[in-house]
């Protein structure tokens, strides 16, 4: 049960959920300490947490730790290897080794969106644009409750600097999750870089100014106010 509550609880955009995610998952490895999903599971969340927010010595020897002990109990566990790649992605920037890592794991779970996303992210990395947006594309099919892949697939077309199917992927992605704030944030960035409509940027703001203090309001002023404030016209 702890196990599939961790899985459960693994969303990128959400630090709280992953630290009882964390705390899940170290419990089903206290129950049975040979259970190499959970490990691969609680490494990944390592991964991930190194990559925003916690960039330490520690935390990357523990997503390290992790996947090496869910290989060692499975040789030919797909998430192990899926595990194994985003400690080489996050922890220690080699993408030529993350990307043969998430090949392996492509080949025991080919119809998983995690999977999909991962080749897509890192072959963003490396510059392969066509290879990248279709895997996304395939995450996203897969998973078609989830906005997350269509969030990463709509940061390529930003970088590609074709703002339209930016706009139109983040639209797609926001009929899944309307009240994503993130989303909304990335459609106004969107519309301002594409031909410096402020138009959203100012009704997100209006937003941000109404929401309590603390981190969220903190990341959504960094994502949203900062292009506002480059136009003189909106300075207050």
């Amino acid at each position: 049960l702890a196990f599939v509550q961790a899985r459960n609880l693994f969303l990128p955009e959400d630090y709280p959920k992953l630290q009882q995610a964390e705390q899940l998952y170290q419990r089903a490895l206290d129950l049975d300490p040979n259970f190499a999903l959970a490990a691969a599971g609680y490494s990944q969340v390592e991964s991930w947490i190194y990559h925003m927010r916690d960039a330490t010595t520690g935390r990357a020897d523990r997503a390290r730790s992790l996947a090496d002990k869910a290989l060692q109990l499975q040789p030919n566990l797909p998430e192990g290897h899926l595990a194994r790649g985003f400690v080489n992605y996050y922890c220690d920037n080699n993408f030529e080794a993350a990307e043969k890592e998430f090949a392996i794991a492509q080949t025991g779970l080919p119809n998983d969106s995690d999977v999909h996303l991962a080749l897509g992210a890192i072959q963003r990395r490396r510059g392969r644009w066509a290879e990248s947006s279709a895997n996304l594309e395939k995450a996203a099919s897969l998973n078609p409750k989830s906005a997350w892949p269509l969030q990463n697939l709509s940061f390529n077309y930003e970088m590609l600097r074709d703002f339209d199917r930016a706009i139109q992927t983040v639209d797609r992605a926001l009929k899944i999750d309307p009240e994503n704030f993130s989303l909304q944030s990335l459609r106004a960035k969107f519309h301002v870089q594409q031909n410096g409509d402020l138009t959203e940027a100012r009704h997100m703001v209006a937003q941000i100014e109404k929401m309590p203090p603390g981190e969220i309001k903190l990341g959504a002023i960094s994502e949203v106010k900062i292009p506002l404030l480059l136009d003189r016209k909106s300075v207050v």
